[in-house]
Formats: structure tokens, sequence, C-alpha cells
């Protein structure tokens, strides 16, 4: 196979809080509201007060416009006082993914490609093409768990790399 392996990681712009929640006071009986401004839209944010996870009810009612979210607190109580927090979850552009390439001298009549020991087979978050003699795999909404030694076996020969997933950082070391 040569030294043909190149790996690309295509980040998307990581999703941030731009405008943070700002202190808000309502006099007992009122309705309080919180907003939070976000760097891009269909993002999956999740509310909090004191560390505990909120869900739309009766009591709290959560919406969101294109990169504004709200969460407003029906007929205040004292207690309702604490520290609320939005925290972003999910969203088109928070994952990332990989793709690794071997290039063969001839078009591969059978290619087998493995994380560590164990065959990846197409599907879900694994894509595997072929085009001319270049083989590629992606791995799509990388995790940790995706570090890895990654092959490219075509039976007469084999190419290995090492993925290392750190955060939203990715390494790379070629064998």
């Amino acid at each position: 196979i040569g030294r043909g392996v190149s790996y690309f990681w295509e980040p998307g712009e990581a999703p941030t809080i731009s405008k943070e929640l700002q202190g808000v006071s309502a006099k007992i009986g009122e309705d309080a509201t919180f907003s939070c401004e976000l760097s891009q839209s269909g993002l999956e944010v999740k509310w909090s007060k004191d560390g505990k996870s909120i869900r739309k009810s009766q009591k709290y009612e959560i919406s969101q416009e294109r990169t504004l979210v709200k969460l407003t607190i029906r007929n205040v109580t004292e207690k309702d006082s604490g520290e609320y927090s939005c925290e972003i979850t999910g969203g088109p552009t928070s994952k990332s993914a990989v793709s690794f390439e071997c290039e063969t001298t001839q078009p591969a009549s059978k290619v087998t490609w493995l994380k560590g020991t164990k065959e990846i087979r197409a599907g879900g978050r694994y894509e595997l093409m072929q085009k001319g003699t270049v083989l590629i795999l992606k791995v799509k909404d990388l995790e940790k768990s995706d570090s890895e030694v990654y092959t490219c076996d075509i039976g007469s020969t084999k190419s290995t790399a090492k993925l290392t997933v750190k955060g939203k950082n990715l390494a790379f070391s070629e064998k």
C-alpha cells in the first residue's frame, strides 16, 4: 500500500455562547426570563438551576428562536432563587469526523478495515469508500473511544495509523 496514509479532520465551527446569561430579578408572583445568545442556530441546550437539570413544565417555559434561547420561570417564589445556567449539549457542528486514506498501486478487489483487531463494517458512524486506487474510511461523530490503531488490509499488504481523540483536538501518528 505504500506510504499513502493521510488524515483529514473536519472540525466544523465549535459552538459557543456568544452572550452569557445576565442576572435577573423579579418580584414574587411575577415571571422571570433568562436569555442566552448562541453563536449558531440548531444547537441543543440544557438549562440548570444550582447544577440540577430543568425540564419544560408548567413552572418552566423553555423556548428557542434561531440563536436566542430563553428560560421563563412562571410565578416566581423565594424557592426560585438560585444560580441558573445554560449549557450547549449538542448540535449540527459540535461533532467532528476523521478520514483515513490508503492509496494502492492498482484498484483493490477486497479491502478490510480494522479498528484494533475488530473488522469495521459500513453503517452507523463508519463510511467505507473506494475511489479508483484510493480506499477511504470515514469515522463520524468522534468520541474518545475511537482512539485506536486503524488498519487498511488488502490481503497482500496493509497500512496502519493510530488515532488519538483528545476532547476537541485530534492527534495522529503513522506507524
